[in-house]
């Protein structure tokens, strides 16, 4: 009978494990090979198929524990990204009312300025303004903003 050298892939704990016990791999291999093919091996067989079986379960658990891992973090950086969002949404409505309230004040102060501060004329000349201001600001004292107008151009 001929051999011939070759390569088999083995669990080294395991080649070490055998091989402390005293046994040596290869003549171990050739005595499972020839059992193999003695045909009187259906344990074995059934030991190989199961033991196949094992491994690859064993394979599918671990990537399936990665997975959810992953989906986990993905999970949690989506909710991180709606909150974010939300608040991005918060700020821009925020924005908006501040730009559109600092808008409709300028035009008011530069009506004001050409009014000579004359709060009447303001009011005409001025309606659209001071109703979009108060729309926004229910608040807004139009006379206090005049007043604070003029003392800011007087300083």
């Amino acid at each position: 009978m001929a051999y011939e050298r070759t390569s088999v892939t083995v669990d080294m704990e395991k080649a070490k494990r055998v091989m402390e016990m005293g046994f040596d791999l290869s003549p171990l291999l050739r005595e499972a090979i020839d059992t193999v093919l003695s045909g009187d091996n259906d344990d074995l067989l059934y030991a190989i198929r199961l033991r196949r079986v094992e491994e690859e379960t064993q394979k599918i658990e671990m990537r399936i524990f990665d997975l959810n891992e992953e989906l986990k973090f993905d999970q949690e950086r989506r909710e991180y990204l709606r909150q974010e969002h939300i608040k991005m949404e918060q700020e821009w409505e925020h924005t908006k009312y501040v730009i559109q309230l600092t808008r409709l004040v300028n035009r008011l102060n530069r009506i004001a300025l050409s009014a000579e501060y004359d709060i009447p004329t303001i009011v005409i000349v001025g309606k659209e303004v001071i109703d979009g201001i108060k729309e926004l600001n229910p608040s807004f004292d139009l006379n206090k903003q005049i007043e604070k107008l003029r003392m800011l151009m007087e300083t």
